[in-house]
């Protein structure tokens, strides 16, 4: 009886085993086969038309992060969320703040070479807006071009509305989760 026990045991060990087994192959293959690409990416310069100076993210109190979601086919870019974190130790409520997009219009790839991806999104209306990201594939430095930004007259001495037309440049790497 106590044999019949262990053969049993033993069987259902090895059945529990196998389960096991099958359920690591599986989950392993489902990621492999959907290879979504996390990044995240670190602003480290913007430059536009309306300022004299670009601004650098050296001289700022703050880290900006934006993260993005790129899909297994590499022909959309969502932008999923942002992080702003002062710089250096807080010492008063909360110096990390995180924000997710839920219905952010997604990038979609215009065009691919051998180095970079390029995603655009396009919108018409009383003017032409644009937004334009290039990836470099082989250092993940991103480059993002827009012109999203109007400067109303007089708000900043200008005499006449500004629209403007702004680049900046992020440093990029890969994550296997979002903060959010």
């Amino acid at each position: 009886m106590e044999r019949l026990k262990n053969i049993f045991l033993n069987s259902f060990n090895v059945k529990k085993f196998i389960i096991f087994k099958i359920c690591i192959i599986f989950f392993s293959c489902n990621i492999a086969l959907s290879k979504e690409i996390l990044l995240e990416c670190i602003w480290k310069e913007t430059n536009d038309n309306f300022w004299d100076n670009p601004l650098k993210a050296d001289e700022s109190d703050e880290i900006d992060f934006t993260y993005y979601l790129l899909s297994s086919d590499f022909k959309t870019m969502y932008i999923k969320g942002y992080r702003t974190k002062a710089k250096g130790e807080c010492a008063l409520g909360n110096c990390d703040i995180i924000k997710k997009y839920n219905n952010r219009p997604s990038l979609v790839l215009s065009e691919e070479d051998a180095t970079y991806l390029f995603y655009k999104r396009e919108w018409f209306d009383k003017r032409s807006l644009y937004e334009n990201r290039t990836i470099n594939k082989k250092n993940l430095n991103l480059i993002v071009v827009d012109n999203m930004t109007l400067i109303e007259a007089n708000t900043f001495g200008n005499s006449k509305d500004a629209i403007v037309v702004s680049q900046s440049i992020s440093k990029c790497k890969k994550i296997n989760k979002f903060p959010f």
